[in-house]
């Protein structure tokens, strides 16, 4: 029996697909087809791992790791005998298996036609198209997109919902969010969310800084985030009023009651060559203007923050407001200009009360840390805590070019999060000990900047209940830094900020607590004046050098677990009467 088998398997592996030509000209595979070298698929070649490839030698078969020519069993129940597998070839790729536990194994099959695929005839016409279609049980993609048809725009804004535009000249749009998309390059093809307050920061790439900066530049251009364009209070007048705002002018389009225009907020805020916003001299923002004996492009776009207010009855919007921080900037060619866009909402007519937690009471895991400063009123203590939450506790922010000239704009210390940061300043060649000493007290009020003196235990903590606050252990050192060998010695560089918390609670909801924080400073280093080259000569004096100044943000969890105890066994008391063991005691 199992030499006969054998007989057969390699019968059917030698066997090549059998072809037949019908009258249509059209080639018919037998079903014995089945059982032919479907691995070999290199004419004149070996097929690696195919077994039955005749253009395989023996020494090619030696290399293989498998067979791929896999005959697959017709039914499981099927006698097969284990000496037909593992005596056809020396490396086959056959293995026995135990499947199912019956009694009994089919050791000859008179219906061998259900064991291969019906003949499906090619579809000719478009009826015999769809009819072999609908014979179909899988699920088929519909192509067609909905954009086709005529479709009835939503009559409200939902949460998430682009905030839809209509421009001047007719065209429809949503109201832009840019983010980074890959690394920090700004995408502009991002709408702004309804009713998603939202921040980001990301760069803008300039080539050439004096042809770009006019007013073709729309993204560096204050009045293209607010001219030339309508916010249509919700999509259903914007697909209502399609027809009539594409034919009317942009006076008439503008004033219908149906679309907000954006208003400019004041006063405009325009930064200082070291960073610092002020109110800037113009109430209307000018174009951008390029200045060439310093290279620079003024009255530049920094920042835009965008406030939606919706209706108090509805979802409709009914007012846009719009604030710029602008500023200039200085590049012989081109630059990497980082700008900050950010949207808030708010219901119309309500007061500014509203305070976002961190927690509820423990912190959540990206929430800004609730920091404030002691204060005493009334002869009683409470912590004043700013009604940005941004500004909290913070570290260094670098600016585009990595310097640390925009000491403003910083970071906030997010829960669960560690980070660090980094920025560059720069010193001349020759130092004095004044400069050393000055240099080094810009350098600690970049790492620390306007730190807050305690930080909430809780994510919701009472400023009225200083015992849910931590004091900030923060050992500020002196300043002891001095010239020396051409650089500066005793020189501080780096702040690291380390929050210790604890999880409280249920274990199967943990609320993390903060239980301590510490600034914890760098060890004091020397920072001598380094050159190279060329930069060494005489006349090279002004040349200055590059050092980093570092933050960084640390979490431990020194959470206390609760560990199972197990009562001892109980001692086994047993009483038995004194002839208990009668009669063998």
């Amino acid at each position: 029996m199992a030499a006969g088998l054998v007989f057969v398997k390699i019968v059917l592996l030698c066997t090549f697909a059998t072809l037949t030509r019908t009258q249509s000209n059209r080639t018919v595979f037998s079903p014995s087809s089945s059982s032919g070298c479907t691995c070999d698929l290199t004419g004149n070649g070996c097929d690696v791992n195919c077994c039955c490839d005749p253009d395989c030698t023996s020494a090619d078969q030696q290399a293989f790791t498998e067979c791929k020519d896999t005959d697959t069993n017709r039914d499981d129940r099927v006698c097969l005998s284990n000496a037909a597998l593992f005596t056809f070839r020396q490396n086959t790729q056959f293995k026995t298996e135990t499947t199912g536990s019956g009694l009994f194994c089919i050791i000859r099959d008179n219906y061998e036609s259900r064991n291969f695929y019906n003949d499906v005839q090619t579809a000719s016409t478009s009826e015999e198209f769809s009819n072999l279609k609908s014979q179909s049980v899988s699920a088929v993609y519909d192509y067609r997109s909905e954009g086709t048809g005529q479709t009835t725009a939503a009559s409200s804004y939902k949460v998430g919902d682009p905030v839809l535009l209509l421009f001047n000249n007719g065209a429809k749009g949503f109201l832009s969010f840019p983010k980074p998309l890959f690394g920090s390059e700004c995408n502009d093809n991002n709408p702004a969310g309804y009713r998603k307050d939202n921040s980001t920061e990301c760069t803008r790439s300039i080539p050439v800084l004096s042809s770009a900066c006019n007013k073709t530049l729309p993204t560096i251009s204050a009045r293209s985030y607010y001219e030339g364009f309508t916010v249509a209070k919700n999509p259903g007048v914007l697909n209502n009023n399609s027809t009539n705002n594409s034919t009317s002018n942009s006076s008439s389009s503008a004033s219908t009651p149906d679309f907000v225009p954006v208003v400019l907020k004041q006063p405009l805020k325009c930064t200082t060559y070291l960073g610092i916003p002020r109110d800037c001299p113009f109430s209307v923002p000018p174009y951008p203007t390029y200045n060439a004996d310093n290279k620079t492009c003024n009255n530049v776009v920094l920042e835009v923050l965008y406030t939606v207010q919706y209706s108090n009855s509805s979802t409709d919007i009914v007012a846009v407001m719009v604030e710029f921080v602008l500023g200039s900037v200085a590049s012989e060619m081109g630059l990497d200009l980082r700008q900050k866009v950010s949207i808030s909402f708010s219901k119309a007519g309500s007061t500014d009360t509203t305070f976002q937690r961190s927690g509820n009471p423990g912190y959540i895991i990206g929430q800004p840390l609730v920091a404030g400063k002691l204060v005493t009123v009334d002869n009683k203590d409470a912590i004043f805590l700013s009604s940005d939450r941004n500004t909290w506790l913070t570290i260094i922010n670098p600016s585009a070019n990595g310097a640390c000239n925009n000491s403003i704009l910083r970071t906030s210390v997010t829960f669960g999060v560690d980070i660090r940061t980094g920025c560059s300043i720069s010193f001349p060649q020759t130092l004095d000990g004044s400069q050393c000493k000055k240099l080094q007290e810009i350098v600690l009020n970049i790492m620390s900047g306007d730190l807050p003196t305690y930080v909430a235990s809780f994510g919701n903590s009472d400023v009225n209940s200083v015992g849910d606050w931590v004091k900030i252990l923060n050992s500020k050192p002196a300043n002891e830094a001095e010239e020396g060998n051409g650089g500066c010695r005793n020189m501080i560089l780096g702040l690291h900020i380390e929050v210790l918390f604890a999880n409280f609670g249920f274990l199967a909801n943990p609320q993390p607590k903060i239980v301590g924080v510490m600034f914890k400073y760098d060890d004091r280093k020397d920072v001598p004046y380094q050159c190279g080259g060329v930069q060494c000569q005489p006349g090279s004096s002004s040349v200055e050098q590059k050092v980093e100044v570092i933050t960084s943000v640390g979490f431990v969890d020194v959470s206390d677990k609760p560990q199972a105890q197990i009562k001892p066994r109980p001692t086994f008391e047993a009483k038995a009467s004194s002839d208990f063991f009668f009669p063998f005691l």
